[in-house]
Parts: structure tokens; C-alpha cells; sequence
């Protein structure tokens, strides 16, 4: 099957480049200056990149007084950044987290540092009460931090930003939001609460070039820089990626302006009946619009993959950012699924998936009448 004739089913490990970015690419011929530079051309892509900070800030209804801006390649960077070099007593995290997060935990401990793991409910939600207890209990007297995975890149739980909220207001700890899924999976992704300490996203996941990202943070935070140099943005050196910094702006504002999330839920509800008609197929209850967590009987990923690939349907398991890995999915075992998360596969949604629907369900008929 040739490339085109596929369809991509893996958009929470990555999305394609924004059809408005793409339209206008010529655009960025003319700010390739470095803009730390004196002369014109330099002070030309200051002010423009400037001004696609400032977009960035409009799309989440904040402004500079609210949080700090920081461009930096992803989410993985900023919470090492923020939680490896920021850490100052205890770092208060999940098993479902990003590696980069938990990865960073386990660094910590070596360290001989205080990093402590929260219980996960079987749904992929936790005990609120039980979280507040146990941070009031093992925190420190400065500087603690607590992880909060606002959607999640394996199983598409999400976790309302008013949890945050509350546990910062009774425990004291600083937040980290991984907002890194939020864009194109749930509609109140632009809605911050501006009352939280860090949000981190990762701009290939809505459209924009990959090795480009940004945080908001409180200029309260303490922490040092992860690359040291130039000292071009402070908490960061190196030349500032100013195509990067362009597409992150220019997708977000098309996303902000529209994008069909009621129909893309549409599509996942049809795609979650087909197949679970199909008693082989469990599938993993989530508030995305996106993302349709499944679970088989008795195959083992690796075979599963084969049969939806042979189909031309590309699908993900395990990490959304370590698809080449075949690792049981950590936040299925979080959840306490040991066993049955090496038998999951993970189909996300995106904009692009609509005009293949009647495709895509006649592809996935086929699958399911093998499997």
C-alpha cells in the first residue's frame, strides 16, 4: 500500500503540520535572522518574534503579568528544567506520567533527593482527599512540586484543571500542568488556570514543527537553567527558534479559531461501537474527544499492530512519544492492569481522520472481522 493510501491513526504521538502553516511557509524566508543580533535583520525577527509571543499568549486569554514565556523544544526539556533543577524538597508524581516526568523522579531519588509516587485509581483518576493527605504529610518546608497530567497521552483520561486548583490551595505545592495533550483533545484546552505555577506543552502535537515547545511559568519559580550559553532567553540559552516559535503561534491560532471537536468525538463513538461489537476488543473509558484506548482479549500488541498495519491503519501503543517501543503502557499499569496492558493499542483522532471516516470504517470492519 502506497504512503498516501495510509491512514494515520497515531495523533497523540504526533500530528501532521497545519494546513494554514503549510500555506504559508515562504513566510519564514523572511526571519531566518538570529535575533539576538544588532543589525536590521536581527531587530526585524525580534519584533517578530515578539510579536508570536504575544499571539501565544492571546490564544490562553493571559499576558505577560500572569506568567513568564519560555521557548524550548518540549515538554521533555521543561520538566527537566523545572522539576529536576527546581526541586528543592519533594517532587509529589504519578506512575501514569510522561517518562520525562517519571524518569525524572527516579533521578532525584538517586540523587538522594525526596520524590514520592501518588496512588492511581482503576479508571485512571485519583482520590483527591487521598492525594491532599499524603502531600500534607511528606512535604517539605521549602520548595515541593506536584505533577498533574491534564490529558493523558496513552489513555486519553483527562484531569480537570480544578483538581490543581484545590490541591494547590490545601497543600501548598507548586503545579506542574503536562499540558502537553490538551490542544485538539479537549475543547477547554485554551482555558488556563492562571492560578497554577507551570504549564508545558509540545507544539508537534497541534500542527506546529517538531523540537519546538513552550511553558508558561510564575516568575516566583526558582530553578537554573538546563542549557547553559548565551543567555538568550535567561532560563535558557541558544539562538531562539524563531520558525519554531512561528509555527507554534500561527497553529494554535488556527486550532483556537476553529477546530471540530464535537465531530471528531463523533467519529471516536462510531469507531468505539464497531469494535466493541467485536467481543475480542475492551475498550478504556476516557473524557477525550480524541483518543480510544483499546484492549484485546488475548493478542498481544505487537500482533495487533501487524494486523492494522497490513490494513493500512497506523496505530500506536504504549507512549505516545516512545511509539517505537513496545512496552506495556505505564499508565494501563498504573491503573492496575498489569496483565492486560501488554495487549492494548492506542487510536488517536485528529481533524484530518473525518474526511477518511467511510474509509477508515471499512478498514477497521476488516480488522475486526480477523481479530
Amino acid at each position: 500500500m502506497q504512503y498516501q493510501d495510509r491512514i494515520y491513526l497515531d495523533h497523540n504521538s504526533t500530528t501532521e503540520l497545519n494546513s494554514e502553516l503549510l500555506a504559508r511557509l515562504g513566510e519564514v524566508k523572511s526571519f531566518f535572522a538570529n535575533p539576538s543580533s544588532q543589525h536590521s535583520s536581527g531587530k526585524m525577527a525580534k519584533k517578530w518574534s515578539e510579536e508570536n509571543i504575544n499571539e501565544i499568549y492571546k490564544a490562553f486569554h493571559c499576558k505577560p503579568n500572569d506568567f513568564e514565556f519560555l521557548l524550548h523544544s518540549g515538554t521533555s526539556e521543561a520538566s527537566n528544567t523545572f522539576l529536576n533543577l527546581g526541586a528543592k524538597d519533594c517532587l509529589f508524581y504519578f506512575a501514569s506520567d510522561h517518562s520525562c516526568i517519571t524518569q525524572v523522579a527516579s533521578l532525584l531519588k538517586t540523587k538522594g533527593r525526596k520524590a514520592i509516587e501518588l496512588p492511581l485509581n482503576t479508571d485512571g483518576h485519583f482520590n483527591e482527599d487521598d492525594i491532599i493527605s499524603i502531600i500534607q504529610s511528606e512535604k517539605g518546608e521549602g520548595k515541593n512540586w506536584l505533577t498533574f497530567t491534564w490529558v493523558n497521552n496513552e489513555t486519553g483520561v483527562v484531569w480537570p484543571l480544578k483538581l490543581a486548583r484545590t490541591i494547590k490551595d490545601k497543600t501548598g505545592c507548586s503545579i506542574f500542568v503536562d499540558a502537553t495533550q490538551a490542544i485538539g483533545k479537549v475543547p477547554d484546552a485554551f482555558e488556563l488556570d492562571t492560578s497554577l505555577d507551570c504549564y508545558s506543552w509540545s507544539s508537534h502535537k497541534f500542527g506546529a514543527f517538531k523540537g519546538s515547545g513552550f511553558s508558561f511559568y510564575k516568575s516566583e519559580l526558582t530553578t537554573q537553567p538546563l542549557i547553559l550559553g548565551g543567555d538568550q532567553q535567561g532560563l535558557r540559552s541558544g539562538t531562539l527558534n524563531t520558525s519554531g516559535l512561528w509555527s507554534t503561534a500561527l497553529a494554535l491560532i488556527d486550532i483556537k479559531k476553529s477546530y471540530p471537536y464535537k465531530d471528531i468525538l463523533d467519529l471516536k463513538n462510531k469507531i468505539v461501537k464497531l469494535v466493541t461489537a467485536n467481543s475480542s476488543f475492551e475498550y478504556i473509558q476516557n473524557e477525550s474527544c480524541n483518543t480510544i484506548c483499546l484492549i484485546h482479549k488475548s493478542k498481544k500488541a505487537d500482533l495487533l499492530l501487524i494486523h492494522f498495519d497490513q490494513h493500512g491503519l497506523d496505530v500506536g501503543s504504549g507512549s505516545a512519544c516512545s511509539s517505537g517501543s513496545l512496552t506495556a503502557p505505564k499508565s494501563l499499569v498504573a491503573m492496575g492492569l498489569n496483565e492486560k496492558a501488554s495487549r492494548s493499542i492506542r487510536i488517536s483522532l485528529a481533524k484530518s481522520n473525518l474526511v477518511q471516516e467511510k474509509e477508515l470504517i471499512k478498514r477497521l470492519s476488516k480488522v475486526c472481522e480477523k481479530l
